[in-house]
């Protein structure tokens, strides 16, 4: 194998640089920087593998059957069921314990909602997404009404340090009495995924 030391390597004028012929393989060795100057492009028309970063960890998913909020009490969302196959791409929902414990750090999304199976007139109903316990996204709902359904949601982004942080989504209602949920993919979830770059 030869080398080629040059400092700079132009197409003729007007024309495109090709580096190998198809079936080649071009290397970039490790401990190697590639800059992209400001204002550049770079167009793939082909298959981009390890560029880029991806969005897991990742996780989708949801209560299989009905369940119960009782009144003034915060009840863990009752996600039993991960939302199928590659659906939890690192294993960090506890379909248990309904924690979310990604052993990656960085920057998370999380999103969560769920539906009562009828509507009564009480005064508030919440989702309330937590980390270690300690809430950071809310949705409310406030109710006046007895019609049909209501669904309450919440999403919100936040950090976790990669080994000991967990997420959870837990319902509140202050109906006086329990309230039941609907059970099932269309009607409740608890998903969230890394942000790349963080």
């Amino acid at each position: 194998m030869s080398k080629l030391f040059v400092d700079q390597v132009d197409p003729k004028t007007a024309t495109t640089l090709t580096l190998g012929t198809s079936g080649d393989t071009v290397t970039v060795p490790s401990g190697v920087t590639l800059s992209i100057a400001s204002g550049a492009t770079i167009a793939n028309s082909g298959t981009a593998t390890g560029i880029g970063g991806d969005n897991k960890p990742f996780f989708h998913a949801y209560a299989s059957g009905n369940f119960a909020c009782a009144n003034a009490t915060f009840v863990d969302m009752p996600c039993n069921t991960d939302s199928g196959s590659g659906f939890d791409t690192d294993n960090a929902f506890d379909t248990s314990t309904y924690k979310f414990t990604p052993q990656t750090a960085g920057y998370y999304w999380f999103a969560a909602g769920a539906r009562t199976t009828s509507a009564g007139a009480w005064d508030y109903q919440s989702m309330r997404i937590r980390k270690n316990g300690t809430e950071f996204a809310v949705g409310v709902n406030d109710n006046t009404t007895a019609d049909g359904t209501l669904t309450c949601n919440a999403s919100g982004s936040i950090y976790l340090n990669g080994s000991s942080d967990y997420v959870t989504a837990t319902l509140y209602q202050s109906s006086g009495g329990s309230i039941d949920y609907y059970g099932g993919l269309g009607s409740n979830y608890f998903t969230g995924f890394k942000l790349i770059g963080t």
